[in-house]
């Protein structure tokens, strides 16, 4: 479960960070979108934990900024929100940061004043824009241990995404580091849960392609790479320009100067992005857990 306590101590980013994290708060519970709008990036997305921890019951719910805004708009015609927001914790690397709130309190019908109680866990992932900290990602309605796994009909499944993973998977075995980082979007990031529920124990790895495609380079010119991937679940947004996928892995590693082997099985999530033409990596999260 997650520790619902205050972070470390502050830093100057984590102060504007919590500032664009304000921004959000005041205008949902103005009903203000343009205030909200103002808090996010141009390549926003939202995505829905559905109520679980486990990524397999993530879903793909809005593809862009003013998507989210509109659906927010039209709940804040009907609802008014009295809630505090805490931030559970903020990790910052460079110029991109990743960080969990809970919002809490009472959602108020406009039309009857009926008042029930609220409460919702959300993930956000930012980057540093010249001097502003924007959103460029949350997961609304995030679970935590008690969810359990994902249990419900599987999703259906894209063709076009499985084959993007397919493809990935044969750059690994062939030892490609180009073709492996040239899936990635220039303003990704790579991080690992450590097969953590709780985000606050979660770690940054690469915040965008150059260093991670060093590291690959310098990795194959030593190690054979055996990966064998099972696609879980696959959701892309109503406009087909953004996705979320899980699999399930065991990979190999095979050193060449010697006998040593090491192998180990994990769970990976892929966020996905269509915008430019061709499907590439925004973010992949390493040794996600699902139970």
């Amino acid at each position: 479960m997650w520790v619902e306590t205050a972070g470390a101590a502050e830093t100057a980013e984590t102060v504007l960070i919590r500032q664009t994290l304000d921004k959000d708060r005041v205008g949902r519970r103005r009903g203000d979108v343009d205030l909200i709008r103002s808090s996010y990036a141009e390549n926003f997305v939202a995505y829905s934990g559905n109520g679980l921890a486990d990524p397999v019951g993530w879903t793909v719910l809005h593809e862009d900024p003013d998507a989210h805004t509109e659906a927010l708009a039209a709940d804040l015609a009907a609802h008014r929100y009295d809630t505090v927001r805490t931030v559970l914790f903020l990790t910052v690397l460079e110029n991109m940061a990743i960080g969990a709130v809970v919002d809490s309190g009472d959602v108020i019908d406009r039309s009857s004043q009926a008042s029930r109680p609220f409460r919702d866990k959300s993930l956000w992932s930012f980057r540093k824009i010249e001097d502003r900290w924007l959103a460029q990602s949350m997961v609304q309605a995030l679970g935590d241990s008690a969810a359990g796994p994902f249990s419900g009909p599987p999703s259906p499944s894209s063709p076009e995404i499985e084959q993007f993973l397919i493809d990935d998977a044969a750059a690994w075995n062939e030892g490609s580091h180009g073709a492996i980082a040239g899936s990635f979007d220039p303003d990704s990031r790579i991080l690992d849960a450590a097969k953590k529920f709780d985000p606050a124990g979660w770690v940054m790895l690469f915040t965008g392609i150059p260093e991670y495609s060093d590291w690959l380079d310098s990795r194959m010119q030593v190690v054979d790479y055996e990966l064998k991937r099972e696609i879980l679940h696959t959701s892309i947004g109503a406009g087909g320009i953004e996705a979320l996928a899980v699999a399930h892995e065991k990979l190999t590693a095979r050193h060449q100067l010697g006998a040593a082997v090491h192998s180990t099985e994990r769970t990976v999530v892929w966020t996905l992005s269509k915008r430019t033409g061709s499907w590439l990596v925004t973010s992949l999260l390493l040794n996600s857990r699902r139970q």
